[in-house]
């Protein structure tokens, strides 16, 4: 049976040409979560709706199809609140626009397709006007990880042991392993552990690692407090664990142009 959907909210998370005139776009909307669409003729001539069709935007798209590849039958801008919309004006710029691919490519790799999820739309579109506010961007990103794996289901508890239940200690210092979470750490057997925390971020947080983790910075992770720099080191190699640890391997693309982005900041 043929559905079709008018007018729902969305913003385009990747793009890619689909024979002579068309687009293939994944699409993220508050009620049927990742949509796969086809807009066809969407690239003849200069339409006048061609900026519609660019990842951050905010837009209205209505579609229809029995297969999970939709047909585009409708795209228009959607204006937000007022203050909302005067940030939208700015775009997105230097390493603002590089977290926001990396958001896309996040949504894209991780979400399920066509499963509702209201609560990531807003989150998604709340880091998008961060982005735009140059707000500074680690606490920025490790809030957005960190609500993102939650709604997932792949969240850990940062405050209490995952094995005995017991909350976390400030003064302790715990394991932490992404499909597992956090066990205390016998102060005795924390050398064989100890190379897990002084390695470059790169290497500590590769698939199936473990992460030695101060009790201190898991509280402050579990409260979202990400305001010291402690917490967000050990807060940044947490979720590039657990994220990697889900990619199973996929690479993404953002990561490697913000590095040479960096790179080519400091030359």
């Amino acid at each position: 049976m043929s559905t079709r959907v008018e007018h729902q909210p969305a913003f385009i998370l990747h793009r890619r040409p689909y024979r002579e005139t068309s687009w293939l776009l994944d699409v993220v909307t508050p009620d049927y979560g990742k949509v796969s669409l086809v807009a066809k003729g969407a690239r003849r001539g200069k339409a006048p709706d061609a900026s519609l069709y660019q990842p951050f935007q905010p837009v209205l798209i209505s579609w229809l199809g029995k297969s999970d590849l939709k047909t585009l039958s409708g795209l228009e801008a959607r204006r937000l609140a007022p203050e909302a919309q005067e940030l939208q004006q700015r775009g997105l710029s230097g390493q603002w626009l590089f977290a926001g691919f990396y958001l896309n490519e996040l949504l894209e790799f991780l979400l399920v397709e066509q499963e509702s999820s209201p609560y990531l739309f807003a989150l998604y579109e709340a880091a998008l006007l961060g982005l735009r506010a140059q707000q500074p961007l680690e606490p920025l990103l490790r809030y957005f990880e960190k609500n993102l794996l939650e709604e997932l289901g792949f969240g850990a508890s940062f405050d209490q042991d995952a094995e005995t239940g017991e909350p976390i200690e400030a003064g302790a210092n715990y394991l932490f392993l992404p499909q597992k979470g956090c066990l205390r750490l016998d102060p005795q057997a924390r050398s064989a552990y100890d190379s897990c925390s002084s390695v470059p971020d790169e290497a500590a947080t590769a698939p199936g690692k473990a992460l030695v983790v101060p009790g201190e910075a898991l509280l402050a992770i579990a409260e979202h407090d990400f305001s010291t720099p402690q917490c967000l080191k050990y807060a940044k190699r947490i979720m590039r664990l657990c994220i990697d640890d889900l990619l199973n391997g996929r690479k993404l693309r953002s990561r490697e142009l913000f590095r040479h982005y960096k790179e080519s900041q400091r030359a």
